[in-house]
């Protein structure tokens, strides 16, 4: 599958919930003759579904399609001209139509999904550290804890505590 670059219209924007009850956005692209569609990710999952998370990536794909299109309203892509990275079956990601800026959803989630994880590892490596503070501090009788103890180190402290 070759991708190639080509000058797209923006003919439609959406934002639904109509494909299997999840939140996606699509743009509809006209090529000249030809049309193509963008988009289609899930942005966010309702409660309903067992992978639904508070923090998705419904944001960062609204804002990244504004962002390269250069609107600050959903409703003004319509009429955009933007450029498309792709072949004849998919969009890989759309660019601004003068400037070197291009979205591309696949490549942005891998690299947030990333990020989502070694932050999450931080904060246990973090609370780790606290913890074998603590345990330290309990041995010699110098800890109480205060409002700076995270709630996890106070979890460990009173499981420990029952024995």
């Amino acid at each position: 599958m070759n991708s190639e670059i080509k000058n797209a219209i923006i003919t439609s924007a959406t934002i639904t919930t109509e494909d299997h009850g999840c939140l996606s956005a699509f743009l509809g692209l006209d090529y000249g003759g030809s049309g193509q569609g963008f988009g289609g990710y899930a942005l966010y999952l309702p409660k309903t579904y067992k992978h639904h998370t508070v923090d998705s990536g419904g944001g960062h794909f609204i804002y990244r399609t504004m962002e390269v299109a250069g609107v600050t309203k959903w409703g003004d892509l319509k009429g955009k001209c933007i450029r498309v990275r792709g072949s004849d079956s998919h969009v890989d990601a759309i660019g601004h139509i003068i400037n070197d800026d291009w979205f591309c959803p696949s490549e942005d989630f891998t690299r947030v999904d990333k990020d989502v994880h070694l932050t999450t590892i931080k904060t246990l490596l973090d609370v780790l550290e606290e913890l074998v503070a603590i345990v330290d501090d309990t041995r010699t009788g110098d800890f109480t804890p205060d409002c700076t103890t995270t709630q996890p180190a106070r979890n460990a402290i009173r499981k420990a505590k029952r024995g």
